[in-house]
């Protein structure tokens, strides 16, 4: 647990007052999706969807990434609906890499990654890091 405390710790002091000079005031949910982020290590996971050389260079996985992580902590039904989102609001726009609305991929574009990241499980090899990161071997019993 002690680690866990640190990481937030950390998250607090540094990340978050860094953020405000860039950033509009961050929201509850902004920074829910900073922390899921720091805690996910998602770069840890990102080498096998880089580019390999053959046909077009793809998008920016890392952001595309961090668009599958923001659809699933705010909770979006649609692609389309976290699209129309980072269209209308900046703080979260920026949070994933794209300065600007026409930066935002396509609906296609993050269809076709989200597709490529559930084939090669990588919300599974995310959370499942994020486990072992925080609690390590502990057995974790509920009692209801």
């Amino acid at each position: 647990m002690h680690i866990l405390f640190s990481l937030w710790h950390s998250i607090q002091q540094n990340l978050f007052p860094h953020l405000k000079k860039d950033l509009d005031p961050l929201s509850e949910r902004e920074k829910e999706f900073i922390r899921v982020v720091e805690f996910s290590e998602t770069d840890k996971f990102l080498g096998p969807y880089g580019w390999s050389g053959n046909g077009c260079k793809p998008k920016d996985r890392k952001a595309l990434a961090l668009g599958f992580i923001a659809k699933a902590v705010w909770n979006f039904p649609k692609t389309l609906t976290l699209i129309e989102y980072l269209k209308a609001s900046r703080n979260p726009r920026r949070l994933r890499g794209w300065e600007y609305v026409s930066s935002i991929p396509s609906e296609s574009t993050f269809s076709r990654a989200f597709e490529e990241f559930n084939k090669g499980q990588l919300p599974s090899l995310m959370h499942e890091a994020m486990i072992r990161y925080n609690i390590g071997d502990k057995v974790i019993g509920h009692i209801g």
